[in-house]
């Protein structure tokens, strides 16, 4: 077995730097051991099937791999590192939950051992567990984390922070003061169900207005409906089709504010679309909120220099 115990420890991630991104770290582990071990005797090469699989192995894991092309092995290996590049100076900044911490790293190193078994059982050896890791078994799953309403919540997150860095970038600003989030008031939720379940009946906009009229509780809102619909009809793709109550996605932007302020280095808002005096406000849909920004300015004096600063609010 090759010791990569006396160079790399696995279990001191709390004095890990990241002085250089995860990728080049677990490029110079395979790198190093290999050359270690080519230079100690030349390599013999087995059969991928020989060395991980035996009668006691899951079949899962053999019907995995086998569906699996060169190239996607390799994706799954670059989204892994991608992901490790972009998260491991947060967790060094924030700090982890060993917990949580040390279930990831095994799962992850069980996951990683198709295609990397000799990297990968030596990682086990580090985390001292027992037997080898070709004969542990295929980690599960929760099936019930695994449904459309968490896979929904999960792209509204990453929309809203894509969204609010198209901001800066059309703007021209890095820094910002303050970002409200802004959730649609409760009759759009309302009406949005009706307008899902007749756009798979119709694309006629006409027809879908006057099914829509039927309900007495969204007549008042009649201009605004029009436009929405001929606004979703343009695009249907590009409108959720499953969406949250009003509270839920409210408690849910309430739920991962700390994350976005930390992401975005400013004070952050969530608010029902009825709180708040914007005229922007009411081009928030259910599962797309308005955000409205403050961005600091600095104008230019007579001589071309910054004068004092200012606020400017920004909407989208």
């Amino acid at each position: 077995m090759l010791n990569v115990k006396s160079t790399y420890d696995l279990n001191t991630h709390s004095k890990f730097k990241a002085k250089a991104t995860f990728s080049t770290w677990f490029y110079r582990i395979v790198v190093n051991e290999s050359l270690k071990k080519i230079k100690k005797k030349k390599l013999q090469y087995i059969p991928l099937d020989e060395v991980l699989f035996n009668d006691n192995s899951p079949d899962i894991r053999i019907e995995a791999i086998e569906q699996l092309h060169e190239e996607e092995q390799r994706e799954i290996i670059n989204s892994y590192l991608n992901q490790g590049r972009r998260n491991v100076p947060m967790f060094c900044e924030e700090g982890v939950n060993e917990e949580i911490f040390e279930e990831c790293k095994e799962k992850l190193t069980l996951l990683l051992h198709p295609f990397v078994p000799h990297i990968t059982e030596e990682v086990w050896e580090i985390m001292n567990k027992k037997g080898f890791l070709s004969l542990a078994s295929w980690p599960s799953y929760n099936e019930k984390l695994l449904n459309p309403k968490n896979e929904f919540k999960w792209k509204l997150k990453n929309n809203i922070i894509e969204d609010i860095n198209h901001i800066k970038i059309a703007i021209k600003k890095e820094e910002l003061e303050n970002i409200s989030i802004i959730i649609a008031d409760e009759w759009k939720y309302q009406f949005y169900k009706i307008l899902l379940s007749l756009i798979d009946e119709t694309k006629n906009q006409g027809k879908i207005m006057k099914k829509i009229m039927q309900t007495s509780d969204l007549k008042p809102y009649s201009k605004l409906i029009s436009q929405i619909v001929a606004k979703v009809l343009k695009n249907v793709g590009k409108f959720p089709r499953l969406i949250l109550s009003t509270k839920e996605e409210y408690q849910f932007f309430q739920d991962i504010k700390s994350m976005i302020m930390k992401k975005c280095n400013c004070r952050v808002e969530i608010l029902i679309e009825k709180e708040s005096n914007e005229q922007k406000a009411t081009q928030s849909l259910p599962g797309k909120p308005a955000i409205m920004v403050v961005a600091v300015w600095l104008p230019l004096n007579v001589s071309g220099a910054p004068a004092s600063t200012s606020s400017k609010l920004v909407p989208m």
